[in-house]
């Protein structure tokens, strides 16, 4: 029963995509047809993740980057602007695009009329009330379906928004977590077909213990587990922990009905989770974890010379070179905390691209078009590229795939203790500093050690956002 109530799950998702695509030429946004700026230059900065969000120069023939390339122009052609598109990394005396972004706005030489960038570095700005609340731009619907509604939920604090996401960056969905597999090794093993498990509901965290602890094989008989062994899972540590408070659905932090973030952790589950994690990660006999040894155990060349089974990644990771010519490969959802939890989540890495408005804009309406414009015409013309023709098309290898896909996507999410965690002290690392340690997993430990720092921080987060109102 529960595997049919996922299938019709999955297929009544099909179908509202499929209706959909067949309405596009009706979903329309509200902006008014005679939109029209006069060539206004509109500074566009991005860094990190978001660079593969806009940047796209001329058309190449591959089908994504054509396709942001044509968003990119049809939006130009239609509100009569200039998209100027600034691309900024760390300079070579450490200057950070964030630090720079800071410098600008308190230079006041607006610079900047709309930046995007990598997740966990930028809200600090909004600390430092160097944004604008994105709520109050001009031709901004934020009740459209290309605006994600959870990312609207976790990060309106008091009324107050300074970031934005949806279908205008594919980072929301290429930096989703999911678990790649080879499927070749697992048939070498005799194991059972994941995907049957996953729709079975049967994919769950003591599962995956389970399902790897024998898949170990000495390869070139050292008798030492090395790079050049097979293993079951390559558990990467910053990976796993930070997506587990999203993929368990256990937090730390909560959003109250009256906007504000308040700290109310599953604190049981939380030390049941860091237990299991801890055990998986050290004591499971299939599994090799990656602490203090990312060259030694080079992740992406064990999974893809087949010495790995499953490896902990990115749903956009598909499309990199290597994977997208591994003909056996399977992808499937994180497990659920147990069979009792409502579906399967999926977490938006922290590599995602959120957009953000310098409080010293003075281009209010042409941004606030320009992003309207943009989200609906990725909705309709990018996103669907990226999941049918890349994922489903030249990822994925068969329907059962494709579904998996589909799983992964109604999950995806992002939560205000990932995203804020270095301004709150670090609440969505702390599974990560337990099992660093590798003595034990005590999560009491940490969070007794803790508590007051992130009760006063987020105490602090909420006055400063009160004050810049």
């Amino acid at each position: 029963m529960k595997r049919l109530i996922l299938i019709l799950t999955v297929c009544a998702l099909l179908l509202i995509s499929c209706a959909e695509k067949s309405n596009e030429t009706v979903i329309k946004d509200s902006l008014p047809d005679d939109l029209n700026f006069g060539g206004a230059v509109l500074n566009f900065y991005t860094s990190g993740g978001g660079t593969g969000d806009f940047f796209a120069e001329e058309e190449t023939g591959d089908i994504l980057q054509d396709a942001i390339y044509k968003r990119n122009t049809t939006v130009e052609e239609r509100l009569n602007i200039k998209i100027n598109l600034i691309n900024e990394t760390e300079d070579t005396w450490g200057n950070t695009p964030v630090d720079k972004a800071r410098a600008s706005v308190m230079a006041g030489d607006n610079a900047y009329d709309v930046m995007i960038g990598h997740s966990v570095r930028w809200p600090i700005l909004s600390l430092e009330g160097y944004l604008l609340n994105i709520s109050t731009v001009p031709y901004l619907k934020l009740s459209e379906p290309w605006w994600s509604d959870n990312v609207i939920q976790q990060f309106t604090i008091g009324g107050n928004l300074n970031f934005i996401v949806g279908d205008i960056a594919k980072s929301f969905y290429s930096y989703t977590s999911a678990i790649l597999v080879n499927k070749t090794l697992a048939r070498k093993y005799d194991l059972p077909d994941m995907y049957e498990i996953v729709f079975d509901n049967k994919w769950t965290f003591d599962f995956l213990g389970e399902f790897v602890k024998n898949i170990y094989r000495d390869v070139d008989g050292n008798g030492v587990m090395d790079a050049n062994d097979e293993y079951g899972f390559h558990f990467q540590f910053h990976n796993i922990t930070t997506s587990a408070f999203d993929v368990f659905n256990a937090h730390m932090i909560k959003i109250s009905s009256d906007g504000y973030p308040n700290l109310d952790p599953d604190y049981e589950k939380l030390v049941i989770i860091t237990e299991k994690l801890y055990e998986l990660a050290y004591n499971n006999p299939g599994v090799v974890h990656d602490i203090y040894r990312h060259e030694e155990y080079p992740v992406n060349e064990i999974f893809l010379d087949g010495r790995t089974m499953m490896i902990p990644s990115a749903l956009g990771q598909g499309t990199s070179p290597g994977y997208r010519d591994f003909n056996d490969l399977g992808i499937i959802p994180y497990p659920k905390y147990d069979e009792y939890q409502d579906k399967y989540y999926s977490s938006a890495l922290t590599s995602v691209s959120l957009m953000c408005v310098p409080i010293d804009c003075r281009k209010t309406d042409v941004v606030g078009a320009f992003m309207e414009a943009a989200a609906s015409d990725g909705y309709k013309n990018i996103i669907p590229v990226f999941f049918d023709t890349v994922m489903k098309v030249k990822v994925a290898r068969d329907e059962p795939t494709e579904k998996m896909i589909d799983i992964i996507r109604i999950g995806a999410l992002i939560s205000f203790e990932k995203i804020y965690s270095l301004s709150i002290g670090e609440p969505n690392y702390a599974i990560l500093h337990v099992l660093g340690g590798r003595s034990s997993p005590n999560f009491a430990t940490w969070y007794a050690a803790n508590e007051t720092k992130i009760i006063t921080s987020l105490e602090n987060l909420v006055e400063q956002m009160e004050n810049l109102k």
